[in-house]
């Protein structure tokens, strides 16, 4: 008899996403899927900004922080390194770190006592830990309970999986293919710098003719698996892997500080996905290498809103130039020796917009305390 209802949705629509990290509740062994949805690709790489959210009201009333990842602009020439489209965001982190280094030159040398640097790198230790850029390979699979998700590993285990998959062809067996396939293990330290990642494949003793063989234990699909498995894969070209971001969008989001609202006006609902996600990641990122570009997959180009009137940016600033005046005019001020001035070229490639210069004024007049306390990161708050 035909009630009119339907099967009901206990999941509310969520989907597992697996962070290859210490905190997986479950053995991190996986079954890879090969490409769906029309896609050419059985793993995609996306480089991801993450430091940045808006307010969400729960069903409860209450508000929380919605994390939003951005989508890294920067394009760079592989052969000469020379960065052809910068990004605002990764100029930000570049700009704060060489912040931090400087006081640590001062503290290095005593310049300046180990609880004053503290104090003055407070600031810039914090924007550090809450914006990162994180360099992942997303892929569908299958864990051992049968379960599917979105399953992403950093650069070195992606290298380790590689290896794995080179391992297995070998031997004369497609790691992917629907009628064969395999599972692979990782495994992981990450109490080391840098962290150490290995991939290897499930193996099974079986005997021939009296003697104990290792072999490579196939995981073929499932006939029902085959029938249901395309349908409720992810597409890794989707905004809600991919998170799609212009470079008017990251100026904009950048130049307003992180203003909650100004993300949610720049972003609207482009990259609103309903997703659970069931293990924290505290792998640290690493410097993107040549295998990265060669797997980046194309982002599709969000449906944007206009930036301009949301806000200005500010005037182009040469923040390397600026740093080294406020150096040479320390030295000056301590009476130490005066470097010979450098001269820093602006570079040929479209400016970004980091955050406007400090002013000058009145700096020749200043003792050495005063002028720590004006430039210093956090200085006169």
């Amino acid at each position: 008899m035909t009630t009119g209802f339907s099967k009901p949705n206990y999941s509310q629509g969520r989907r597992n996403r697996w962070h290859l990290g210490d905190k997986l509740k479950f053995t991190p062994t996986f079954r890879l899927l090969p490409p769906v949805n029309g896609d050419s690709a059985w793993r995609r790489f996306a480089a991801l900004h993450w430091g940045y959210s808006t307010v969400r009201r729960g069903n409860n009333g209450k508000d929380y922080n919605s994390p939003r990842l951005l989508a890294c602009v920067e394009i760079k020439d592989r052969q000469t390194r020379e960065i052809i489209r910068p990004c605002d965001e990764c100029n930000l982190i570049s700009t704060v770190q060489a912040k931090l280094r400087s006081l640590e030159v001062a503290r290095d040398s005593k310049a300046i006592p180990p609880a004053e640097f503290e104090k003055a790198a407070a600031r810039e230790k914090a924007m550090l830990r809450e914006h990162n850029l994180m360099k992942r390979y997303y892929m569908n699979a299958l864990n051992l309970q049968g379960e599917l998700g979105l399953l992403d590993i950093g650069t070195l285990a992606n290298r380790a999986l590689t290896e794995a998959i080179d391992k297995v062809l070998a031997r004369g067996i497609d790691p992917l293919d629907p009628a064969q396939g395999v599972w692979f293990t990782f495994s992981w330290n990450t109490k080391v710098k840098p962290p150490t990642y290995s991939c290897e494949p499930v193996v099974e003793n079986i005997n021939h003719n009296g003697s104990i063989l290792e072999k490579i234990k196939t995981a073929p699909l499932t006939p029902e698996q085959m029938q249901t498995l395309p349908n409720e894969c992810w597409d890794l070209r989707s905004p809600e892997v991919q998170c799609p971001t212009t470079p008017e969008q990251m100026s904009a989001i950048v130049s307003s500080g992180g203003d909650p609202l100004v993300v949610e006006r720049v972003l609207g609902t482009s990259q609103r996905s309903g997703t659970t996600t069931t293990a924290a990641d505290e792998t640290p990122s690493y410097p993107q290498d040549e295998g990265d570009v060669e797997a980046a997959a194309p982002i599709p180009e969000p449906q944007t809103i206009p930036v301009q009137e949301l806000v200005k940016a500010p005037p182009p600033v040469e923040d390397r130039k600026r740093i080294l005046e406020l150096e040479l005019e320390l030295a000056r001020i301590r009476g130490g020796s005066t470097p010979s001035p450098v001269q820093i070229q602006a570079p040929q490639t479209m400016a970004a917009s980091p955050a406007p210069a400090v002013p000058a004024a009145g700096v020749a007049s200043m003792s050495e305390k005063e002028f720590l306390s004006k430039f210093s990161p956090g200085g006169g708050r």
